[in-house]
Order: C-alpha cells, then sequence, then structure tokens
C-alpha cells in the first residue's frame, strides 16, 4: 500500500505540471511519464492489479456521464466506418510487421505480433503461444503504447485541425446548465457504475470494466437520474490512467530497447503514418467527424484514447465503441494471420 500511495502522489505531481504546461492531454501524459522516471530510477512504482478495475470504472462512468440518447442512437451509423478501421488497420500493420521483418533480424512471428494494433498483454500472451519472442513483443508493444500516449495527441490535434466541420459532443458538461447535486445521486451513478463494470469485468469481456460502467452510467441517464460529474474527477481518472501505465514500464523497456532499436523507429513511425491515413479515410468515407475517425484509429487503449478524445473534442462514446470492436477483432483475428502470414514468408 505504501508503494501504491506513493504512485499516486507522483502521477499526481506529473499530472500537475503536465496541465501546467498546457500539454495535449497534459495530465494523462504527465503522470504516466513521471511514473515511468520513478520506475526508471528507483523501481518501486506499484499500481496493484485489484484497484486497476475500479480505475477503468471511474473511466467509464466519465464518459458515461458524457453521453445522452442521442449519441447512443447514432452509434448505429458508424457501422460502417467502423469495419473499414478495422480492416484497414489490419491490413496495414500486417504490412508494417512484414517490412520490419525483412530489415530487421525479428522473425515473421515477432515482427507481426509487435505491429499488431492489440493490447501488450493479449500480443504477449499469443506471441508465447504461437512460439515468437514474447519478450521483444512485450517490448515493442510497450514502445507503441509510449508512443500513442505521449505523443499522438499533440499530433492528431495538430490534424484535426484541418477537418472542414465542428464536431459537438451533445452531452459535453460545460454545455449542460450549471446544477448542485445531492450525495445520493452521486452514490447511485457510482452504484450504477460499479454493477455494470464488475459485471463485465467478470466475464472477462475486453475493457470489460470500463465499457460496463460506462452501460450502467448511461442507464442512470436515460431513466431520468442525470448526473455531471465535477471537471477535476476527469484529472483523478486520467492522473490513476498515467499511474497505470507509466507502472507497467520500466529499466528493463528501455534497455530492451537496444535489440530492438530499428524495429522501434519503424514501428512508431509507421503507426503515426497509418493512424493519419486511416482516420482521414475513415473522416472521408465513413461519415465521421475527423477528429473522433483519428482518435478511433491510433492504436492506443480504449479507455486511455476515450478519456483523451473527450478532452480534446471528439465524441468519446463512439471513440469508445470503435476502439473497444477494434480489440475484439485484433485479438480474434490477429493470431491466425499472422500464422498464415508468417508460414508463407
Amino acid at each position: 500500500m505504501p508503494t501504491f500511495l506513493l504512485t499516486v502522489a507522483v502521477a499526481a505531481l506529473g499530472g500537475f505540471i503536465g496541465r501546467k504546461l498546457r500539454l495535449p492531454a497534459g495530465t494523462i501524459i504527465g503522470a504516466m511519464t513521471a511514473v515511468l522516471i520513478m520506475n526508471i530510477l528507483w523501481d518501486c512504482s506499484n499500481v496493484p492489479a485489484p484497484f486497476r478495475p475500479y480505475i477503468r470504472i471511474m473511466a467509464g462512468v466519465y464518459i458515461g456521464t458524457r453521453m445522452s440518447a442521442k449519441d447512443v442512437l447514432s452509434l448505429r451509423s458508424i457501422l460502417p466506418a467502423t469495419i473499414m478501421m478495422v480492416f484497414g488497420l489490419i491490413f496495414l500493420n500486417l504490412c508494417v510487421g512484414i517490412g520490419i521483418s525483412a530489415v530487421s533480424q525479428l522473425d515473421p512471428k515477432t515482427a507481426l505480433l509487435s505491429a499488431a494494433p492489440g493490447g501488450i498483454q493479449e500480443m504477449t500472451l499469443v506471441a508465447d503461444d504461437l512460439g515468437a519472442d514474447a519478450g521483444q513483443v512485450a517490448i515493442l508493444q510497450t514502445v507503441r503504447v509510449i508512443f500513442v500516449i505521449a505523443f499522438m495527441p499533440a499530433l492528431l490535434k495538430r490534424a484535426a485541425s484541418h477537418g472542414s466541420r465542428r464536431e459537438v459532443t451533445p452531452a459535453d458538461p460545460s454545455a449542460l446548465p450549471k446544477e448542485s447535486y445531492s450525495k445520493k445521486q452521486y452514490l447511485a451513478l457510482a452504484v450504477a457504475g460499479l454493477i455494470g463494470g464488475l459485471l463485465l469485468h467478470a466475464l472477462d469481456i475486453p475493457s470489460g470494466a470500463m465499457i460496463g460502467a460506462m452501460l450502467g452510467a448511461m442507464v442512470l441517464t436515460f431513466s431520468g437520474h442525470r448526473v455531471v460529474l465535477p471537471k477535476n474527477f476527469r484529472n483523478v481518472t486520467q492522473t490513476f490512467s498515467g499511474a497505470i501505465i507509466g507502472s507497467g514500464m520500466g529499466m528493463a523497456e528501455v534497455q530492451g530497447l537496444k535489440q530492438v532499436a530499428l524495429p522501434a523507429v519503424i514501428l512508431v513511425l509507421a503507426l503515426a503514418c497509418i493512424n493519419l491515413i486511416v482516420g482521414f479515410s475513415v473522416s472521408r468515407f465513413g461519415k465521421l467527424g475527423l477528429t473522433t475517425s483519428l482518435f478511433a484509429s491510433a492504436p492506443g487503449g480504449v479507455s486511455d484514447m476515450s478519456i483523451i478524445a473527450a478532452e480534446l473534442g471528439a465524441d468519446p462514446a463512439k471513440v469508445a465503441a470503435m476502439q473497444t470492436l477494434r480489440m475484439i477483432v485484433v485479438v480474434a483475428l490477429f493470431p491466425t494471420l499472422t500464422d498464415l502470414v508468417a508460414q508463407l514468408l
């Protein structure tokens, strides 16, 4: 527990500095960076596993309270854009994996899984199952996470500024009348989020804690009991999320970069290009706002991308839905595709 409290304190300090520097998504980036530095220097950061679902539940509740019935009905319209985004990412990331294998010493399976737009844990487990180098996959996937969280928000914000139409999130709290809420209302929201989050987490659904909490908050909202969370709740959620990301990395990952330096450089440059290509394509042909398309196509975590997207003006509901479907399809299809492609190389 003392190391957890210390990790949270360091993350809070980093998040505060990130906000003061006016970085895009400064809270989560600052928190992640501070905890990562702490881990590199002293290897003592810790966010215990039992706490992690509750942190994801906080993110889900935050997103759910920003949504209205109109937002949910509009999700039907994103299916074509989601299909285009998911299979576009899979195809382009397979090409990147093949390219990394061709110019480096990584074997085809390791290269392909390193470039997969999935989660670190999922792709590392798949690598171990398929006989790839799980350690190198974990290092390169970690590089992907650092790059996406630390650098992509600024790039995507600049890219989104070229969009020709404004995106409006109807449930943006800043656009709602100022109201005061009772302790019972906040308690009801917390209970709804916990029930939904813990239920889906227990069912082992990808990102189930966040998705379930989001659904629980939405049900409460649609039943006429809307609660708008204070602005500081977002900062707290991003601080905890940054602590989780930063605590999963340390000196071992930094030292491991020496072995995969060339693949790592290729990977981050390719990810940026793929994100922009797919994001602009989905926006143009999938009839989706540019900012939302770019964040939905970013190969990051569901909760992290949704929180950052909400802060930078995208539609967090659509980003969360598309990111979730991407994760499910990638985890379901990429192992088989990796095995098939590796046999052909």
